[in-house]
């Protein structure tokens, strides 16, 4: 019979009779792509930016121009799942819903099968390799995860089980082969999922510790040592081309501030009695006793089938199967870990490879069971086989998992008609606005309009992406509407409910659109714009943009310059009207000073806000421009008044301001010909002063941090009187008219008819390094428009055409070359190996005597 037997024939038998049980099963628990599943987790979410990827192949694109004002598609992102998943929709040139079907075939495939071979690699028999396979087919907490949407992860997972195999195989074999194939597998885990990269790096060790506690020998810890620096090395070289840049750009560090990796595992906070409890619990479900659907448990079944492997496996006392038996416990100590007070915490990330050690174990346990412990004769085999397939139907988790995954399904089958109408009545380059995930995930699976989110998970190239979302989706304050609408170019919001905000009308449905919207994709910032540089904190750059939105004053366009205004010449800071110096911050006091009376004397207006003494307010020997020689930092009561009757304060209601002892600056020495405009209890806090054609402002009163912290208007319009008042260089309209296209996601192209010198250009896409542009061949700097959109200033006359690229950086061209070069190499070795052996091979085949006795 064919159960214990071991040739290759077997083995294909085997093999495909588990291919047609994953697309059964595989059919059964996933007959298509839910809307939603629990924890309002879906597929859905991840096929947008897999839809972008497979209509730009076979070109590879960067940038995502859908998604929250724009961002790099893949940055943040290990990038295998998108990638082999947007080859196979382009490949079968399937709908990306019909192509995800098929993907998750594919992929099954790969893990169940290798489940077989790994087992076959630990000395199971084929009825200890097929119930283990079918161990792993029925985890629940696998379609679970899959289910959620949490694809990344598990094809992590079940592509770490070659990954293991092949460790194994280069482990008892040491052959350049089998390290270089161990080393090309494991590098797919550590491309697939950022978190599961970590957790298979904790495993390998496991993995090594195990092989050296059972061969117990000083040479198998040279064998580790020959086996797995190479693969390192490899898994470096294949990897690198995403991990510098993500390393290099602050990848690790927006994770870690987003909280998508812990940094502490342990329960802080909670009373001995809560984390008994709570430990208890996790006991309860890692176990899967609560018969209910959850990311912890294969099943109860499961468990159990493996402790009973486990105690078999270190009785019989067998190498191989002693270390998958030590993995499991190692695995399954591992879903505890918020409890064990480890520096790292990854408790969720632990669970799909305790299932794969279970169905190791289970397989191993099933095996000895029914051949070494029941003697079963060849006659009864095949109904000890089907015997097996009862058990772990038996064993299945949980009522509750199976009528959910079976039986409660709303899948994804139409475009909701929201899209549709979003899709008639958009303008190209308009952002809509939701916060709601039904629409979020769907908006670019069925049409390529842009749309703006931002809450804190997503938000991580465009940081105001998240003021669009506090203000107007989350908090709904209409103050902030039309200022944000225009910056951000939004039209349409879609919300879940019904909302409360006046400015916005309904035309359909869930969707509404914003009043008086006048904007573009693409703007003509003519002389009648009032432009102001910032220079200084981009903390502050941010407070100063949110207190001024309120105001609506449409013709003040903030643009982030940076901290130092030394970086730029005379000529680029002209362009602009009104300079804003958050502290006095520079690298070279008489190049600073210089360059900014250069730019007042020709008509520039200049704020310096040194409310925040400490950090950057002092003035002793800081020359011209400014208008104050000596400040100091103290307590300012806020109980503000007028000093000198002025257009800056005249509609300002002092009493109004917010009260109480508050830390700014106050003026000590101010120079010939300066007003002192505003005093705080006989301190001057509000400095005026004519230089040359231009003004210059100094304050005290950091009232950008103010207003945020007590959203007074009286304040908002007192900030906004002092940018409007500080420059006299307000010009006509232009008469220059634009258009704009989208080439591919990674380019844009601007057209721009009668223009004059002094029209400066405003393409509402988000910045990120990368991003360039040219005029012609010429390559201009790009400035931060608004929330950190793309500004430019051609400084030409007539018609002319703008391309802004995003293009490979630095670091992402050192990271592809490495890749490109260890792939090399290794094709380079595999190709020599082969080609060596086959010419060995060949010329024993001329040695052999033609007739043999």
């Amino acid at each position: 019979m064919w159960i214990f037997g071991k040739s290759k024939k077997h083995t294909l038998i085997d093999l495909a009779i588990l291919e047609l049980l994953v697309i059964f099963f595989t059919t059964l628990v996933f007959p298509g792509i839910p809307k939603f599943a629990s924890w309002e987790g879906s597929p859905i979410m991840n096929l947008p930016r897999v839809k972008i990827i497979a209509e730009s192949l076979p070109n590879i694109p960067g940038w995502n121009p859908y998604w929250y004002f724009g961002s790099p598609i893949l940055r943040f992102y290990p990038p295998l799942f998108y990638y082999t998943m947007a080859f196979v929709t382009w490949i079968s040139n399937l709908g990306i819903l019909d192509a995800f079907m098929l993907y998750t075939y594919i992929v099954f495939s790969i893990g169940i099968l290798s489940i077989y071979l790994f087992g076959k690699e630990a000395n199971l028999s084929r009825l200890g390799s097929f119930t283990s396979a079918l161990l792993f087919l029925t985890s629940s907490n696998i379609w679970v995860y899959w289910d959620a949407g949490s694809t990344e992860n598990i094809l992590a997972v079940l592509l770490a089980i070659p990954s293991l195999l092949l460790l194994f195989k280069a482990l008892r074999k040491p052959t350049i082969l089998n390290i270089i194939f161990a080393g090309v597998m494991i590098s797919t885990t550590y491309l697939t999922h950022l978190s599961n990269a970590y957790i298979f790096t904790i495993i390998i060790g496991g993995v090594c510790f195990a092989f050296l506690a059972v061969e117990r020998s000083i040479i198998f810890f040279k064998r580790i040592f020959r086996v797995m620096v190479p693969c390192v090395l490899i898994v470096l070289g294949l990897s690198l081309f995403w991990y510098l840049p993500f390393f290099y750009q602050g990848g690790l560090t927006k994770f870690l501030e987003l909280g998508l990796i812990p940094t502490s595992g342990s329960p802080v906070g909670a009373s001995i009695f809560t984390q008994t409890q709570e430990f208890l619990s996790q006991i309860y479900h890692v176990i899967g006793f609560d018969f209910a659907r959850n990311l912890w448990s294969p099943g109860f079944g499961h468990f159990f089938l493996a402790l009973a492997g486990c105690i078999l496996s270190f009785k019989n006392k067998e190498k191989v199967s002693t270390i998958t038996a030590g993995l499991f416990i190692f695995t399954l100590i591992g879903c505890f870990s918020p409890w064990l007070y480890l520096p790292l915490s990854l408790p969720y990330r632990f669970a799909p490879y305790y299932s794969i050690f279970a169905a190791l174990c289970g397989g191993y346990a099933l095996e000895k069971i029914g051949y070494q412990y029941l003697i079963i004769t060849r006659e009864a085999q095949i109904a000890v086989l089907f015997s097996g397939i009862l058990v772990i139907a038996t064993v299945y988790p949980s009522v509750d998992a199976v009528s959910k995954l079976y039986f409660n399904r709303n899948l994804e089958t139409s475009e909701p008609d929201e899209i549709t109408w979003l899709k008639d009545h958009s303008t190209l380059g308009e952002w809509v606005a939701t916060n709601d995930l039904f629409h979020e995930w769907r908006i670019n699976i069925y049409t390529p309009i842009g749309q703006a989110g931002g809450t804190d998970l997503y938000a991580r190239t465009n940081l105001f992406a998240h003021t669009f979302w506090y203000y107007v989706l989350s908090q709904q304050d209409s103050r902030y509407l039309a200022y944000l609408s225009r910056n951000f170019n939004v039209k349409h919001l879609l919300f879940q409910r019904t909302p409360n905000m006046s400015g916005i009308q309904n035309v359909y449905k869930k969707i509404y659109e914003v009043e008086g919207f006048n904007s573009s994709f693409v703007e003509i910032l003519s002389p009648d714009s009032l432009t102001v540089l910032f220079f200084g904190d981009e903390v502050e750059y941010t407070r100063l943009f949110e207190s001024i939105a309120p105001m609506n004053s449409s013709d003040i366009i903030l643009i982030n310059g940076g901290e130092h205004a030394e970086d730029y010449s005379i000529e680029e800071i002209r362009q602009f009207d009104v300079i804003y110096l958050d502290g006095l911050r520079y690298n070279n006091l008489t190049v600073f000073s210089e360059l900014l009376s250069d730019f007042v004397e020709e008509g520039g207006g200049i704020i310096l806000d040194i409310g925040n003494f400490p950090f950057g307010g002092n003035m002793e020997g800081v020359p011209d421009p400014f208008p104050v020689s000596e400040t100091k930092f103290t307590p300012l009561t806020f109980i503000l008044n007028q000093t000198f009757p002025n257009n800056i304060t005249a509609d300002i209601d002092f009493t109004r301001f917010s009260n109480g002892t508050y830390h700014a600056s106050s003026a000590g020495v101010l120079k010939t010909g300066s007003e002192n405009f505003v005093s705080d209890d006989g301190r001057p806090v509000l400095v005026y002063w004519k230089y040359g054609m231009g003004r210059v402002i100094w304050s005290g009163l950091r009232l950008p941090y103010h207003t945020q912290l007590y959203k007074n208007f009286e304040e908002m319009k007192l900030l906004e009187n002092m940018i409007k008042n500080v420059t006299l260089n307000i010009g006509e309209k232009s008469q220059a008219s634009v258009t704009f296209e989208f080439p591919n996601v990674d380019e844009i192209v601007i057209n721009v008819y009668n223009a004059e010198s002094e029209d400066v250009i405003w393409a509402k896409m988000s910045y990120y390094p990368g991003w360039i542009a040219y005029l012609n061949e010429e390559e201009l700097p790009i400035f931060l428009g608004g929330p950190n959109m793309m500004i430019v200033s051609p400084r030409v006359e007539g018609d002319y055409t703008i391309r802004f690229k995003f293009e490979k950086t630095f670091d992402v061209q050192i990271g592809e070359y490495i890749t490109i070069i260890s792939l090399s190499i290794i094709c380079f070795i595999v190709v020599y190996i082969f080609v060596k052996d086959w010419r060995r091979k060949k010329k024993l085949d001329k040695q052999k005597p033609l007739w043999s006795s």
